[in-house]
């Protein structure tokens, strides 16, 4: 997996993992304890804020990778050409609206958990998230998106991953509304306008549940002030998004949520822009570098792809060697996406740039630097980005 890929899906994990299960859980005590605790409050707060500011960095560093950019020409640039002010400006929005959407959400699941009618907490809240994650699957079935970008040996594995993937992601986009997550190797755009507000309808449902289902005299008197306090939240959160929404590129939100709003369409833009523009590492990153499920279903590009594949693979014979980008890791993924044998190209001429490919490794590896100095991944030994 590509290096920056592997640096912000290691950060949402960490919210997944961590932060949300730390406030549910502060949260939760309170609710049982009854009681009030502004020092409770104050950590709740901190960790919200937490998941705002690196919700908004992965979605910062998503978008204005210099690598992302030259490889997902459609899929990102809505924060990357504004000034700096904007884009300060724009993160600080991000982090609002993060850091409030985990907060309500939380307390969503705990005033759904604590609804006063007969039944367990926990199923009440295992059957609202089977639910939204069952309708994100069988929208992205029904739009024929649904085969997760990692690449898989067999059809059951990609559908395992696509699985699992697709619901971490339906999961932690509900908490932390991270905008990397508009991505069409993601969420898409579509649903992930609708999954956000959504998720404030399940949150003011829940309040309305809680109460109805809720006589006891202490908390019909501080249903008001909740009911307030849940509008206030929501007018802050709601003037986050709209100023966000003035600051960003809309030209590029545009093309990412209405014209290129799933994989395949984003994966043919790109390699017929790529084609046409002559680079053959570009070509091969937009197809051979991603799970053959999503893009072999094409016809068309399917048939280009294969075309193009073996135009390239004689013209690097000719040249004595592969180009230097071509490392042995991405000859065993196009293998995988050719079925685990070379049946497009001569696999003579395969084997021998095979060859060649395995010195690019090495080389790579012996002039790979020590990382970028503020942490993140060393863009420029990354062999791929979605």
């Amino acid at each position: 997996m590509p290096s920056l890929e592997e640096f912000l899906m290691g950060k949402a994990l960490v919210i997944l993992g961590k932060s949300i299960p730390s406030i549910v859980l502060q949260m939760t005590v309170m609710a049982v304890n009854k009681e009030f605790s502004y020092a409770a409050l104050i950590s709740i707060l901190a960790s919200a804020a937490a998941v705002g500011f690196t919700s908004a960095s992965i979605s910062y560093d998503a978008d204005v990778s210099p690598q992302k950019q030259r490889k997902q020409p459609f899929a990102t640039g809505y924060l990357a050409s504004l000034t700096a002010t904007a884009k300060f400006q724009a993160f600080v929005c991000m982090m609002i609206i993060s850091a409030i959407g985990t907060f309500m959400r939380s307390v969503s699941l705990v005033f759904l958990s604590f609804g006063g009618v007969e039944g367990s907490g926990v199923t009440r809240i295992l059957l609202l998230l089977g639910a939204e994650i069952g309708a994100l699957m069988i929208f992205k079935v029904l739009s024929r998106d649904f085969t997760y970008w990692i690449p898989t040996r067999t059809g059951l594995g990609s559908v395992l991953v696509s699985l699992v993937f697709r619901a971490v992601t339906k999961f932690v986009c509900d908490f932390s509304m991270i905008f990397a997550f508009l991505s069409p190797t993601e969420l898409g755009g579509p649903y992930f306008f609708f999954n956000i507000f959504a998720s404030w309808a399940v949150g003011f449902s829940t309040v309305y549940f809680y109460f109805e289902n809720n006589t006891e005299e202490d908390l019909v008197a501080e249903k008001k002030y909740i009911e307030i306090g849940f509008f206030c939240v929501f007018a802050i959160w709601l003037a986050a998004f709209t100023i966000f929404l003035s600051l960003i590129d809309r030209g590029a939100l545009w093309i990412l949520v209405v014209k290129n709003n799933t994989q395949i369409k984003n994966m043919r833009s790109r390699f017929y822009y790529f084609q046409d523009h002559d680079d053959d590492e570009l070509c091969f990153d937009a197809t051979l570098m991603n799970n053959k499920w999503v893009w072999n279903g094409d016809k068309k590009l399917a048939e280009d792809v294969w075309t193009w594949l073996a135009n390239a693979v004689e013209k690097w014979r000719g040249e004595g060697k592969p180009p230097e980008w071509l490392t042995l890791e991405m000859f065993s993924m196009a293998e995988m996406a050719m079925g685990n044998g070379v049946k497009v190209v001569s696999r003579e001429a395969w084997g021998e740039l095979k060859k060649g490919g395995e010195e690019n490794s090495e080389k790579n590896e012996l002039g790979r630097g020590g990382g970028s100095p503020f942490g993140g991944p060393d863009e420029s030994s990354s062999e791929g980005e979605r």
